[in-house]
């Protein structure tokens, strides 16, 4: 059976991590230096903003997709392996302009730093983002196309605050409804984090078996 583009990128991932272990045993890399690439776990995840109190609820697919929706390089993948080309638009050539300054460094604050203003990116054209025909049919039919959403939409108004070792949510939410419980939260942010510093791993020092697996029209 033919490999799906998100096997194909989880296994480039894996060989990733393991030439940068394998690179460590032979002195190329110093032991910090696989901080940088480290996923986060729940556990990363220290306190909750304000102790918890006043958590909104979980925003729905279309509370969000007024605005852009960026996409990660896992997204892409789930959303062609569907059939969905058409659902994405724009490309990694000015997030990858943006890394050039930060190739140099082997220190984890500088991916934390990258992470971070990754979230002020949704205004620009650094990244892929669902085109306005994702963005109907998310919205119109947002049972059917679940199993494709977004990292984006899965856990907004949350994300974790890497200064802090925080859960946190936006200042300017105010949503009323059910709230998911702190675990269920947490996990989800996570899992958004960890998509994100893949990202900046992947396309910061990987691109060119990014192009190999069938990436090569997001990357020129």
């Amino acid at each position: 059976m033919e490999l799906t583009l998100k096997n194909k990128l989880d296994f480039l991932w894996q060989d990733f991590v393991a030439y940068i272990d394998q690179g460590i045993k032979e002195g190329k890399f110093t032991d910090e230096f696989k901080d940088n690439f480290r996923e986060l776990t729940t556990k990363d995840v220290s306190s909750v903003k304000n102790k918890g109190e006043n958590m909104p609820a979980m925003k729905s697919p279309e509370e969000l997709i007024t605005g852009k929706v960026t996409l990660t390089l896992r997204d892409v993948a789930v959303l062609l392996d569907a059939g969905l080309d058409d659902f994405v638009e724009g490309n990694f050539h000015g997030f990858m302009l943006m890394m050039e300054q930060y190739k140099d460094h082997q220190d984890s604050a500088v991916f934390n730093q990258v992470n971070a203003s990754m979230m002020e990116l949704t205004g620009n054209h650094y990244m892929p983002y669902l085109s306005e025909k994702g963005k109907r049919a998310f919205c119109d039919k947002p049972a059917e196309y679940a199993k494709v959403l977004p990292v984006g939409l899965k856990c907004e108004p949350y994300y974790y605050d890497f200064a802090k070792k925080q859960l946190a949510w936006r200042e300017d939410t105010a949503f009323k409804g059910e709230v998911p419980t702190k675990a269920e939260i947490i996990k989800k942010v996570v899992e958004a984090e960890n998509e994100r510093l893949r990202d900046i791993a992947m396309l910061m020092v990987n691109v060119d078996n990014l192009k190999i697996i069938g990436f090569n029209e997001f990357l020129v």
